[in-house]
């Protein structure tokens, strides 16, 4: 049985990686990765009321793993401009924070979902065609 580990904060995008894993019969691990970012309370309960949603549907959606990185913790507590949201190699943390935890579950993949909507360089077409 196949197995993933999903990088999940409840957006559209992290949202849609989770279902298209669950819909191909997958037994799907959600990480909310927090970063000491101002908005992450919020995110956190909306995600885990999705969750809850999603978990009634689907018996292979297992529980939430919450994973706490403090490497933008003091930098971020006040973003006035979406300049000042820059956080270098952002998907790239996130992913190397959850690959130990993938490998603990035997996980096959890790997904990560990205529109390419947001100011971070390496949440772009452009940026993941060159990498």
């Amino acid at each position: 049985m196949k197995k993933s580990v999903v990088l999940f904060s409840g957006g559209v995008e992290s949202t849609c990686v989770l279902y298209l894993k669950l819909l191909e019969g997958q037994v799907v691990y959600p990480v909310y990765v927090k970063c000491g970012m101002p908005w992450e309370r919020l995110e956190y309960v909306k995600a885990t009321e999705l969750w809850q949603e999603t978990k009634r549907r689907f018996s292979k959606l297992m529980p939430i793993k919450v994973l706490s990185l403090k490497t933008y913790h003091k930098k971020y507590k006040a973003i006035k401009t979406e300049e000042e949201l820059f956080i270098p190699l952002r998907n790239l943390t996130l992913l190397t924070a959850v690959a130990g935890y993938a490998l603990s579950k035997r996980a096959e993949s890790i997904g990560i979902g990205s529109l390419g909507l947001y100011p971070f360089p390496d949440n772009n077409l452009a940026y993941l065609k060159e990498v």
